[in-house]
């Protein structure tokens, strides 16, 4: 019998030890970064506007994803720019003129009364 040779995992155990430290930390990664941000009343609001919008027939089915997924993924940095989504998701906008007035709303050089008359459809 030896003693002190070959106890646990022997000479492969380093190895073993590097993979299961660079999985668990993958994982750890993984988990931290896919993590769903649970949804606000505003969003849960607009979601339940678009769903009538869809009722109404006024929609298809595919047009409704794609706004579903828009309001649901897009960052919006500005107050204004809710505002924007409101409209969007009233259907009173199309996502092209969306994403034009975001970044024209969202630009830093841009006033506050342009932004709230644009997010507003005022001024067209």
């Amino acid at each position: 019998m030896r003693y002190g040779y070959h106890l646990g995992l022997g000479l492969y155990s380093p190895y073993i030890m590097t993979i299961t430290v660079i999985l668990i930390a993958l994982i750890v990664y993984l988990a931290s970064k896919h993590k769903p941000v649970p949804p606000t009343k505003y969003f849960i609001k607009l979601l339940d506007i678009l769903k009538g919008k869809y009722a109404e027939g006024l929609i298809t089915y595919d047009e409704y994803v794609k706004r579903k997924v828009i309001i649901e993924e897009c960052d919006f940095q500005s107050p204004y720019s809710l505002i924007l989504l409101e409209r969007y998701a009233k259907c009173e906008i199309d996502t092209t003129e969306l994403f034009n007035i975001k970044e024209i709303i969202e630009d830093e050089n841009t006033d506050a009364q342009t932004r709230e008359n644009l997010s507003k459809g005022v001024n067209k």
